[in-house]
């Protein structure tokens, strides 16, 4: 089995499927890239959550220290409730920025540090509310100890830095989601090119293939329609040549009719006992001689003319003539040949020049043994 080369393949199929795999790589590539652009949008609102939570510390650390000295230089039970109510949120707001930083150890750790801070700053305000404005003097002594360790500026400190560093984070995050987010828009440029001009290149291909086609199809119908003009051809000269061949075998014909009969009246003339058998011969030599020449003239027009000319005729006589045809060629074979005619109509419309019609004339012994 002869195999096509590879180089003679067509591209079309190859070209749609690579423009199909890359459209494929296209969209997991997009894909790709909303994920990358929600985990950026992840890290952000969970850098908000964390900077939220970090506030929320140092409000409610600035809001218990403002309540505990209200209370100490005034004994308003309302600056007690709001130190209570600060002081009772505060560790709940440690465990959540606990919490929200399990992924990052060194701020794990800076959350530790803030709980011990926290823990022993909220200590003493205690212990200052606890002991109140009658024995301010005492609480005095605290704060000024807790001014010596300076607890506060440490907690803001390490507050500070956690922001810091959160933020930060979030620009590195940043940076490296843009980084990822060019490769991938550049990565999608180039495979979204390379499907373009790869469907362009397939849909020229499909073109010239059609192209191609169309110019097979056409060439093999002008071959047809050569092959039948010389078909044509042949037969206008075959036509040619017969009419030719007809106009000559005429005058011969004619001769051998015109020998025929003058040899008839010589024998008539001959008084020889068997004129009467020797001139019924030469009569059918004669008819035989007219009937060849009949032929001839009837093909002569046949092939001579251009036009039809359509008359009335018998469809039994059209037959009979056919049958007589069949006859002649079939005469040396062991064949039978029987007409038969079905309905009464018998006229019909043709053009007898077209047929054997008036051609031959056959011999009724002959047709007889024939049928």
């Amino acid at each position: 089995m002869h195999r096509k080369p590879f180089s003679n393949l067509p591209l079309a199929p190859w070209l749609l499927g690579a423009t199909l795999l890359l459209l494929i790589l296209i969209a997991g590539a997009l894909s790709l890239n909303l994920l990358r652009l929600r985990d950026s949008f992840a890290s952000v609102q969970h850098t908000n959550e964390v900077l939220q939570v970090i506030a929320g510390i140092q409000r409610v650390v600035l809001e218990a220290e403002s309540s505990e000295r209200g209370f100490l230089l005034t004994g308003a039970d309302a600056y007690r409730s709001t130190y209570s109510h600060a002081r009772g949120s505060l560790s709940g707001r440690v465990d959540q920025l606990q919490r929200l930083v399990l992924d990052n150890p060194p701020q794990i750790n800076r959350t530790d540090e803030l709980r011990l801070l926290t823990e022993v700053r909220m200590t003493q305000l205690d212990r200052v509310i606890e002991l109140g404005p009658l024995h301010q003097q005492e609480a005095l002594d605290i704060l000024e100890q807790a001014r010596t360790d300076r607890l506060t500026e440490r907690i803001e400190s390490n507050l500070s830095t956690m922001i810091k560093s959160e933020q930060a984070l979030l620009a590195q995050r940043q940076e490296q989601h843009d980084r990822e987010s060019l490769g991938a828009a550049l990565i999608t440029a180039v495979l979204l090119i390379l499907a373009v001009g790869s469907a362009a290149i397939a849909a020229f291909q499909l073109e010239h293939q059609r192209a191609v086609a169309r110019q097979r199809s056409a060439d093999q119908r002008l071959q047809e329609l050569q092959t039948e003009l010389q078909r044509v051809a042949r037969l206008s000269t075959m036509g040619e040549m017969a009419s030719a061949l007809a106009h000559e075998l005429n005058q011969p014909l004619a001769a051998v009719t015109s020998y025929v009969q003058g040899s008839r009246r010589l024998v008539e003339a001959s008084g020889h006992p068997e004129a009467a058998r020797i001139a019924g011969a030469l009569d059918k030599a004669a008819q035989q001689a007219l009937r060849a020449g009949a032929v001839i003239r009837q093909l002569r027009d046949f092939v001579g003319r251009g036009e039809t000319d359509k008359t009335v005729e018998s469809l039994r006589a059209i037959a009979e003539d056919a049958l007589a045809l069949a006859s002649v060629v079939s005469r040396d074979r062991p064949v039978d040949v029987e007409l038969t005619l079905q309905g009464p109509a018998d006229a019909v419309f043709v053009d007898k020049g077209s047929g054997p019609t008036g051609v031959f004339q056959p011999d009724p012994q002959r047709l007889g043994s024939s049928a």
